[in-house]
């Protein structure tokens, strides 16, 4: 030892090197001494004590971490452990307290990342993971976990953060950020998937409720995936989309640019830009539709007859006469109405224009008989004049027109039709009387002035219908008639034309013939029955020739049981009459009433064909259009015989006819009032099946034309169901109480408002029901042209 000291001190450098050492080695005691004293809080401590800590640091920190795992804070030991570097019994001590999230973040400092990422997967620290994955650049994985786990917008964040464009722009499209998609695919230039997203966003914006989108940040994003689109060839797509939410201005241009030239003229006409399409219109040929848009331009800028010119030479006949008529240019406007064949408006503007044998033609056209008729009365075509009139139901008129070219059978056969009503009934009866007599029907006269003149006295007013009755009395052998008639006519006016000699010879005829019966023809010899046609509760019908007017009518024979008295016989004629009265092309005509022996009859037109009721008994079914095609027909003979005054009563499908030319014929108008009387008892109670009967006519109160709107509605119900809307033992019942059973449910394809116009038609009571006929063709119209 003696001999190191004195080496020491011999040698200078060695006892420089120890001195350095030496403070080397204080300088670490003292950062030692610092750091324990910050660990231990010396400043609590007594001096002695820190002394202590800081020589047996390591001794004490392992002491004070094996006493404080001891009492269960293993987070504090593991601590103390990583203070002074034993990170193996830190991870040890964290692991006996299961505190793995210290575990694994040790690991992490430590740069142990495998051992971190094995720790934080076990338990399901996920942040954890993501930021090892990330550290080693592992985007793929850390994305992946975290799209696995439902954070896909992290996902894309950090993939977008890494330049990964189209992984983030996939997650983004695939969880509907479309808009986010769009820009960054647009940024990747993947500008298809960007057009695609645009329009994405654009469809999960828009308003489709109520056309397009009025926000222009949206618009935007329209025409931007519009532009991405024509970037990259995807015309079709872009157009589709533009035409699609009513950009028709831009999808005409872009189909200009793709030469799709009509296209793009039908879309700038939806744009309402009427010269550009007429231009393009033009380039194709198609000139009369260019025209009609140049006629939409001026129209639209107030110039009513340049409009009008434009659509003339455009074939729009419609709206050039109707602006032609405005500008009060008839002639044109009537050429226009006639070349769209609405002839009625035609004649009305060639009377504007004073050009009447035209509008007479256009009138005759139109089906309106009488105006064309009194034109051509006005211009002496007499003959053209009585077939028009004969149309138009002017039977009188007609007659006498017939008389001016001598066609007396015609005349004969207007007057016949006269009603008795019409203030042309008088002298309608003078005329035929004439022609009758002139061709020997004297019966005929003697019935129709008999009747006339039963009520009536002899006066200067109606003398002249005594002296033709004196005449037909004589000339069909009843002398003593004539010879009475004469005498009254001789004593009301003395020099009355040939009366005395006319008296003077039925007295000699007399004298000369005192046993001779009366002879007058009766109205067997006037029907030549030809065969039996059918039988039923009313009576017989027989297909008979009319001798008289040489022509082939049904005669219905009644049978006697329905004319139980003189009431009821007074009531038939009356209603007989009145319906003879009715002319119309869905009415079976009435041409007259008489008696054959004891039994009453009906001659009326005979009609080739089959009743409705007998087809749906052979299982026919009615389409839709059918069935409103006939009701149609119906209810215009129905509205034409109400303005008449005159009441059905009976409309069901047995009484609705078609005939061998698809015409539609309504029958038996007349005879439901002498039905009802049979179907009455002494009670005044109905009796029978009502299948089509209305409530009121049921409870046997006063029917009017809101009783046919109801058995209308019934018989429309049969024909499209198959089946009548009431039935069974309480029909009675059903009819007054019930409501009408659902059409739609018995026949799926029945259109709603159908439906709802049925059970309008047989609301129980008549004020709820439509008030006429009129009301519910107008409706049924506008359901046959859908």
């Amino acid at each position: 030892m003696d001999a190191i000291l004195d080496t020491i001190k011999n040698h200078r450098e060695i006892k420089l090197v120890l001195i350095l050492i030496a403070v080397v080695v204080a300088l670490k005691l003292v950062y030692e001494l610092l750091k324990i004293a910050k660990i231990l809080n010396v400043q609590d401590k007594s001096f002695f004590d820190a002394l202590y800590s800081m020589l047996f640091r390591r001794y004490y920190l392992v002491s004070q971490a094996r006493k404080t795992a001891k009492e269960g804070n293993f987070l504090k030991a593991g601590k103390i452990y990583e203070e002074i570097g034993d990170f193996r019994k830190a991870l040890k001590t964290y692991e006996d307290g299961q505190l793995f999230t210290e575990m694994g973040e040790l690991n992490e400092r430590l740069n142990r990342e495998t051992q971190a990422i094995e720790i934080y997967k076990r338990i399901g620290h996920l942040d954890g993971i993501i930021r090892l994955y990330l550290k080693r650049r592992n985007i793929e994985a850390a994305c992946s976990l975290l799209e696995s786990n439902n954070r896909f917008q992290e996902a894309a964040e950090i993939y977008y953060n890494y330049e990964r464009f189209e992984k983030a722009a996939q997650i983004y499209e695939r969880k509907g950020f479309f808009k986010k998609a769009a820009y960054i695919y647009e940024k990747d230039g993947n500008l298809k998937r960007a057009a695609i997203n645009f329009e994405k966003w654009f469809l999960s914006n828009a308003d489709t409720s109520g056309g397009f989108h009025k926000d222009s940040r949206l618009e935007q994003d329209l025409m931007k995936a519009v532009e991405l689109y024509t970037r990259v060839g995807e015309n079709e797509r872009a157009f589709n989309l533009l035409v699609q939410q009513d950009k028709f201005d831009k999808a005409a241009e872009l189909a200009q640019k793709m030469e799709r030239i009509e296209e793009a003229a039908k879309l700038y006409e939806k744009a309402q830009m009427p010269i550009r399409a007429a231009d393009l219109y033009e380039k194709l040929g198609q000139h009369r539709v260019a025209y009609q848009l140049r006629g939409e331009d001026s129209f639209a800028r107030g110039n009513t007859r340049e409009a009008a010119e434009w659509y003339l030479k455009g074939e729009d006949y419609t709206r050039a006469a109707e602006l032609f008529e405005w500008d009060r240019s008839f002639e044109k406007a009537a050429y226009c109405y006639f070349m769209n064949q609405n002839f009625a408006a035609a004649a009305e503007n060639y009377l504007k224009a004073e050009k009447e044998e035209e509008a007479a033609k256009m009138f005759e056209m139109a089906h309106q008989w009488k105006p064309a008729a009194d034109i051509y009365l006005k211009y002496k075509r007499f003959q053209k004049a009585g077939e028009l009139f004969e149309k138009a139901g002017e039977y009188f008129k007609a007659g006498g027109s017939f008389l001016k070219v001598d066609d007396e059978k015609r005349a004969l056969a207007n007057f016949q039709q006269v009603h008795p009503n019409s203030p042309d009934y008088l002298a309608s009866i003078t005329q035929m009387a004439t022609i009758f007599l002139k061709h020997r029907k004297h019966q005929l006269v003697i019935e129709k002035l008999g009747k006339l003149l039963a009520d009536q006295t002899i006066s200067p007013k109606n003398i002249d219908w005594y002296y033709l009755l004196g005449q037909a009395e004589e000339n069909a052998g009843d002398f003593k008639k004539a010879h009475s008639i004469y005498q009254m006519v001789l004593s009301e006016n003395y020099s009355y034309k040939d009366v005395h000699q006319r008296l003077k010879d039925v007295e000699n005829l007399i004298q000369k013939y005192k046993e001779m019966a009366l002879v007058q023809e009766d109205s067997s010899q006037r029907y030549r029955i030809i065969r039996k046609v059918g039988e039923g509760g009313m009576g017989t019908v027989y297909k008979a020739e009319d001798t008289v007017l040489q022509r082939i009518v049904a005669l219905k024979v009644l049978n006697a049981s329905l004319i139980k008295d003189k009431r009821s016989l007074e009531r038939f004629y009356t209603e007989a009459r009145s319906t003879a009265s009715l002319s119309h092309s869905n009415i079976v005509t009435v041409y007259d009433v008489g008696q054959l022996g004891d039994d009453h009859f009906i001659s009326m037109e005979f009609i080739e064909g089959e009743n409705f009721m007998s087809l749906i008994r052979n299982n026919r079914q009615f389409s839709i259009p059918q069935v409103l095609y006939i009701t149609i027909k119906v209810l215009k003979a129905l509205d034409y015989s109400h303005r008449k005054g005159i009441i059905h009563r009976d409309i069901k499908p047995h009484n609705i006819m078609i005939t061998r030319q698809k015409e539609i014929k309504i029958m038996d108008f007349g005879l439901a009032v002498i039905r009802g009387d049979m179907k009455k008892g002494e009670s005044g109670i109905i009796t029978g099946t009502p299948y089509y009967m209305s409530p009121e006519q049921i409870q046997g109160q006063p029917t009017d034309h809101r009783t046919d709107i109801y058995s209308v509605g019934a018989t429309v119900f049969h024909l499209i169901t198959g089946r009548v809307p009431f039935k069974g033992e309480n029909v009675f019942y059903q009819h007054l109480f019930e409501g009408v059973p659902s059409m739609r449910q018995l026949r799926p394809d029945t259109p709603d408002r159908l439906e709802e116009v049925v059970e309008k038609c047989m609301a129980k009571k008549r004020e709820e029901r439509y008030q006429s006929a009129q009301e519910v063709l107008n409706i049924i119209k506008t359901l046959h042209t859908q």
